[in-house]
Formats: C-alpha cells, structure tokens, sequence
C-alpha cells in the first residue's frame, strides 16, 4: 500500500507508524536483544525488505519541516541535519548514538555501509535492505507501493 493508504489503515487498527526515532531504537533493541531480527531487517541480501517510516518532509518558506503521528504533528528540521545523499554510507553506530532529535544522521556522520537519501520536499521515510545496500531514505514518494513493502504497526499503552 501506498504511505498514505497504510497511515489510514493503521489508524482504523488503532495503532500507528514508529517515527524515525523509535524505529532506530527499535533497531537498537534488536540488535542487542534480538540479533536474527536486525540481521533479518538491516542485512544486505535478497529479497528487497522495506517498510514506511512516520515521517513527511515539506517545505515551508525556505525552511524544511518534518511531520509525524500522521502527519499531525509538525516540527522544524534540526539545523545539524544532513542534508545531502550519502550513497558512500553512514554508520549505523553513529546514526544510533549521534543522530538529531528526529532520528536523521547529522553533518559530521561517519562514514559506513548504511546508503542514507536526504528529505526533500513532499516525501517520506522508509528504511530498505536488498542485495545491493540498506538505505534509511527520506526522500520516497507518498503514493509509491510495492510488494515488498510493509510497515510495522505500533501501538501506546
């Protein structure tokens, strides 16, 4: 389903999208609890795995916004965002301990093997593994679908 179409679908099961920030703590939790699960999420081989991340970027009079929780709430860009593709990767490590408060890598990420796509004007975030790379990638387009892609429905208790 498109983002769109999975937003509304969640919201009528009563649960919602992890954000960027609790995906990467989700991936951290795994990777120290449950390392066949992030092995199984992050880890570069076939099939193509990817799934939504609760996150819209518009741009709003020269400034970039960041919308979550269905796009109902709204927030600046961290001014220490990397705003440009790192093809050549960034480390899952500094991402996890050195990220802004929205989860993205910030300027003086280090070099690794994550490939990571800058927010651009209406787009959103997913996060993606194949046989060629994992991605976190902020600059997908709403009303894309696949077969391989899902989402990981969350719900507060």
């Amino acid at each position: 389903m498109t983002w769109e179409k999975t937003q509304e679908a969640l919201k009528k099961q009563g649960c919602q999208m992890l954000t960027i920030p609790e995906f990467i703590e989700f991936l951290k939790f795994t990777r120290k609890n449950y390392p066949e699960i992030f092995e199984d999420i992050t880890v570069v081989r076939d099939p193509w795995r990817t799934e939504w991340l609760d996150a819209y970027f518009k741009e709003e009079k020269g400034q970039m916004y960041i919308y979550t929780r269905n796009t109902k709430k709204r927030e600046k860009l961290d001014k220490d965002t990397l705003m440009e593709d790192k093809l050549s990767g960034i480390d899952f490590n500094d991402l996890f301990s050195n990220s802004t408060k929205q989860g993205l890598p910030k300027l003086n990420v280090k070099a690794g093997v994550l490939y990571y796509w800058y927010p651009r004007n209406g787009t959103v975030a997913g996060f993606g593994a194949d046989s060629g790379r994992a991605i976190l990638g902020c600059g997908w387009f709403p009303r894309f679908s696949g077969s391989a892609l899902g989402v990981r429905p969350a719900k507060k208790f």
